[in-house]
């Protein structure tokens, strides 16, 4: 992911993990650690260096699920909820001393999954080997 400029941070990563795809971080994204450590993982300093910790993800691909599983837990579950920019926005308002504070309420209806869609083999499906419709964690 690289930044729109030096130090920013965007939704970029949180959009990869959503849909299951590692996220690997240019030097110059977040500077200040606000995503995820300085000396995560999946922070790179060389395009060499990302294709060395892919290689590693494609021998053990155990690596890449935990790593996905981890952020996906720590990013996302608070977006599907409503509650992500709350978590963000409410500490901020905190330091700046700022006596106002951003709701967590949410509506349980964002959170319910068409389930009949689930595992439900698509159209262009083969009869001895239909395709599944994949189910995200959040």
């Amino acid at each position: 992911i690289i930044p729109i400029r030096p130090d920013w941070v965007t939704s970029k990563y949180a959009e990869m993990l959503r849909v299951g795809v590692v996220p690997f971080f240019h030097p110059d994204y977040d500077t200040q650690g606000s995503t995820i450590p300085k000396d995560h993982f999946l922070r790179v300093k060389t395009p060499q260096e990302m294709f060395q910790k892919i290689e590693q993800m494609e021998e053990k691909p155990e690596l890449r699920v935990n790593l996905i599983k981890e952020l996906q837990l720590k990013f996302l579950v608070g977006v599907r909820k409503g509650t992500f920019l709350a978590d963000v926005i409410n500490p901020v308002l905190k330091r700046a001393g700022i006596q106002v504070e951003v709701g967590k309420e949410y509506n349980e209806e964002i959170l319910r999954q068409p389930d009949d869609e689930i595992n439900k083999p698509t159209k262009i499906a083969k009869e001895k080997e239909p395709a599944i419709t994949a189910k995200s964690l959040f």
